[in-house]
């Protein structure tokens, strides 16, 4: 048992412990948020990139750890992560991110993982450029992703529709609560658009922190990400993801860190040799875990 799962039992003794701490924290995320919005209004458009990092916060605290139930550990993290998004005016947000994140764990960096598809890996090596530009138009990876079956995989007969009754509950529920808010709230369309383009613009750079780098062995980072509460421990994230937030961010302490934002970006933008992880595994090369103690 690591570090992460012994104070993660600790923390589970007092069930309500970490949804009532996750929710003062996320209370704080939204009335930053608020405050983010009246400096835009008045003028501070150069408020956008600070308000997309909280945003990719909230979405981390409260749709992502929703998505994995390490919030309330029950049906009721489905309710929080649809009304997260609500809340933020991103009602098509959640219950998509849901289904695709769950799918990334279980495929992660094959070519059925709907994070990185073979159509992605292909593109990261012949034209980063525009790679790298396609991924910071909020959505449209995400879109792509979301129906993509590899062609050669042959399909099995399934009469699944694309999205449940229960998934399209969620899906009205939204847009309903976004509706409302925005009705009494007024917000201001251009900061929930670009809150969303940088939002989505720090959700890039975590997911290259996460799953690129030089190394053909691993399958996943650990680094440390502005806000990310704990999100950085992905190795570990990846070896159980039903580990909450806090119990990521303080094994993250003490964990060795192998990359850095700034060593993603050169690498993205200048190194031939850096690489995304499914390039290794969709090769069939065995990966390993070299998550350590510093």
């Amino acid at each position: 048992m690591n570090y992460e799962e012994v104070i993660e039992n600790r923390f589970r003794k007092f069930p309500w412990w970490i949804p009532i701490f996750t929710g003062v924290l996320a209370s704080c995320l939204y009335v930053c948020l608020s405050y983010f919005h009246e400096i835009f209004v008045s003028g501070g458009i150069w408020i956008l990139p600070i308000s997309g990092l909280f945003l990719h916060s909230w979405m981390i605290l409260l749709v992502h750890e929703g998505t994995h139930r390490n919030l309330t550990r029950s049906k009721f993290d489905r309710w929080i992560l649809n009304l997260a998004s609500a809340f933020v005016f991103l009602p098509f947000y959640g219950e998509p991110f849901r289904l695709s994140h769950l799918k990334h764990h279980a495929k992660t960096n094959l070519p059925d993982d709907p994070l990185w598809p073979r159509w992605k890996l292909e593109l990261f090596k012949k034209n980063r450029t525009l790679y790298i530009l396609l991924e910071f138009l909020p959505l449209v990876s995400s879109i792509f992703s979301l129906f993509w079956k590899p062609s050669y995989v042959v399909a099995e007969k399934d009469n699944k529709p694309v999205f449940s009754k229960e998934t399209l509950f969620f899906l009205l529920l939204s847009f309903i609560v976004s509706g409302v808010l925005f009705y009494w709230l007024r917000p201001d369309l251009w900061f929930i658009f670009g809150t969303f383009f940088f939002a989505n613009f720090w959700g890039c750079f975590r997911h290259w922190c996460e799953h690129t780098g030089y190394s053909k062995e691993r399958e996943s980072n650990t680094f440390y990400f502005p806000l990310g509460f704990g999100i950085g421990n992905h190795e570990i994230h990846h070896e159980n993801p039903s580990l909450s937030w806090l119990s990521l961010a303080l094994g993250l302490q003490k964990r060795k860190k192998n990359i850095s934002i700034s060593e993603c970006f050169i690498g993205i933008c200048f190194s031939k040799k850096y690489i995304h992880y499914a390039a290794t595994k969709q090769n069939g090369a065995s990966l390993s875990s070299s998550s350590e103690f510093s």
